[in-house]
């Protein structure tokens, strides 16, 4: 398939390379052990076993769901796992790229940690702001400070999740 792109892991970097190299590479590989590969928008990238697993198993949910729940009505939230949330069942049309994912899912692998890190207090205050969409104004009017504190403590707290992203 000429349209398609291949990817391998390089020194922990995943490369582009041709259709040839990939199947000496593959076949290389196969001798060692398991090698394993997952299709992204007409992308072949090398992935981890464990990575592999998940996305197959994203995969096969949603055959699941298709067949099975044609005609009901679904909560995206009732599908909720330890995993993944439902919401990610979604058709993805941001059109962003490949590597543009892989970046925000390390990022998003990184933020986790960090967030449990956070106090309550805090976590609640980024969870207004960002996943609520309470501007600071507001926010501020509801803790009873000014726009200035909330703006301050906002800003202490990302760069706290900085450094403890290592970003």
């Amino acid at each position: 398939m000429k349209d398609r792109r291949y990817y391998i892991r390089k020194n922990g970097i995943l490369s582009e390379v041709t259709y040839d190299e990939y199947q000496k590479y593959v076949s290389h590989k196969k001798l060692e052990g398991n090698v394993y590969f997952v299709c992204i928008q007409n992308s072949l990238m090398e992935v981890t076993e464990d990575m592999y697993m998940k996305h197959y198993r994203v995969i096969r949910r949603k055959k699941y769901l298709t067949r099975e729940v044609p005609y009901e009505i679904l909560h995206y939230q009732s599908l909720d796992t330890d995993e993944m949330l439902g919401e990610e069942l979604l058709y993805d049309d941001s059109g962003l790229s490949i590597e543009d994912k892989a970046i925000h899912n390390i990022y998003t692998d990184k933020l986790y940690p960090a967030l449990v890190k956070l106090t309550d207090e805090e976590r609640d205050l980024l969870y207004r702001l960002y996943y609520q969409g309470v501007s600071e104004r507001v926010l501020a009017k509801q803790l009873g400070i000014s726009q200035a504190a909330v703006h301050k403590r906002k800003e202490k707290i990302l760069k706290q999740l900085r450094i403890w992203m290592k970003l």
